[in-house]
């Protein structure tokens, strides 16, 4: 439950798929709060839509629409030059945006990478790393990256971390390559935290729940009838709306309860422990090398 009346008036948030679901949600409160509220999305038209319910909703705050394709990393390179243009702080990153998509055929990004690492990983890497001198500059900001407890059962192979090679194994369950890039927000907040110590930023990830959004509907794209109809029983008991899992985004945006801690998982607004494989420092460091050396490289061709 979020408790916090804070007001975020002068505070600049970025929310990176807030045309809908969770950052729609989150990007709604933010701005009643009186944020200006950065809508980074793909769909322009989608991010109009959810200006508008936004604006049927409330009338404070301010709220920007800049596109980003987290797909495509010239398009994040481009999103951050436009932001620093417009703005010289940044209080709230809040790396929401993610896809989950049917396994049977291996998607890529437009660089080349899987799908799933690619756009919930590799994209918002470049983005943060793009724009964390915007927050270490900025009092007291904030990065929260909007990860899942499916994260916990990923494994990452740091030689084959697009799962060229492990895509066949990897299609068996529908939820495998999501969970990977999910168990790579965690270590990617990990790594981050220890770079930003002493600035006075805060790293954040979190699970929202079991949230009914448009992710949910490629879950069951492999099941069985059984597992399917097995899948709807326990959606249909667990799951959350959109208002109850953006508790937590707003929590990690607002709360004063984190103020002055520096990083953290964040589970129903209350931090909560990892599993050690998520935390684990070793593993960060490679990710984040490797992350580092891909998105350099595409730069590089490019």
């Amino acid at each position: 439950m979020v408790t916090s009346t804070r007001r975020m008036d002068g505070k600049v948030v970025v929310i990176t798929g807030a045309n809908s679901g969770l950052g729609r949600e989150a990007a709604k409160d933010l701005a009643g709060r009186g944020a200006t509220v950065v809508l980074a999305c793909r769909d322009l038209q989608a991010a109009q839509l959810a200006r508008d319910h936004i604006r049927a909703h409330t009338d404070q705050g301010i709220l920007e629409i800049l596109h980003l394709d987290l797909s495509d990393l010239e398009s994040v390179r481009e999103f951050a030059a436009e932001l620093k243009l417009k703005f010289n702080r940044l209080d709230v990153l809040m790396n929401n945006a993610g896809v989950w998509v049917p396994n049977e055929q291996r998607r890529t990004t437009r660089q080349g990478a899987e799908i799933h690492m690619g756009v919930n990983h590799f994209g918002h890497f470049l983005l943060t790393h793009l724009l964390q001198d915007l927050c270490t500059t900025t009092p007291n900001s904030r990065i929260v990256l909007v990860s899942s407890v499916l994260g916990f059962k990923g494994c990452l192979n740091f030689d084959d971390i697009n799962s060229e090679l492990g895509y066949d194994k990897s299609i068996k369950s529908p939820n495998i390559l999501y969970s990977h890039s999910k168990l790579a927000n965690f270590l990617h907040a990990h790594a981050l935290q220890s770079r930003v110590k002493g600035t006075g930023t805060s790293v954040f990830c979190l699970c929202p729940g079991l949230v009914n959004t448009g992710l949910t509907r490629n879950v069951t794209a492999n099941m069985s009838i059984w597992q399917y109809l097995r899948f709807c029983l326990f959606f249909w008991i667990a799951a959350r709306t959109i208002p109850q899992g953006a508790k937590t985004l707003i929590h990690a945006a607002v709360s004063e309860e984190l103020d002055g801690v520096d990083s953290g998982f964040l589970q129903d607004c209350a931090l909560a422990a990892l599993p050690d494989h998520a935390k684990d420092t070793e593993a960060a460091e490679k990710l984040w090398k490797i992350s580092m050396d891909t998105v350099q490289e595409v730069h590089a061709q490019e």
